[in-house]
């Protein structure tokens, strides 16, 4: 187990912080710009993390419908209030991101 410990340890380490908020932020910024579309509202990208973000619930949409929606869609997102949570990942990428975009038009349909 040490060595496995040690190997993923190493890997960790040469991930670039900076690096990974700006592929955070490449991968998600057209989503963010389309969920805003339909009514969701997020703090200027300049303020906000990139890897951790949350995008603003419009008050028509029933929190509780959405969160079990995305749930069964596949999305591992987590409401916390009146805000939608989303972490980007190393394994993430932008089409799915956009695919949450899809899933929540149709929950909007």
């Amino acid at each position: 187990y040490i060595q496995m410990q040690k190997a993923a340890l190493r890997e960790v380490l040469k991930i670039n912080p900076m690096e990974l908020q700006d592929y955070c932020c490449a991968i998600s910024n057209k989503a963010i710009a389309e969920l805003q579309k339909l009514g969701f509202t997020s703090i200027d990208a300049k303020y906000r993390a990139k890897h951790m973000f949350g995008l603003k619930i419009p008050k028509s949409i029933d929190k509780d419908k959405l969160s079990s929606y995305l749930k069964t869609s596949g999305f591992h997102l987590s409401i916390r209030g009146a805000y939608l949570r989303v972490s980007c990942h190393l394994f993430n990428n932008e089409q799915q991101f956009l695919s949450l975009v899809s899933s929540i038009r149709l929950f909007l349909a």
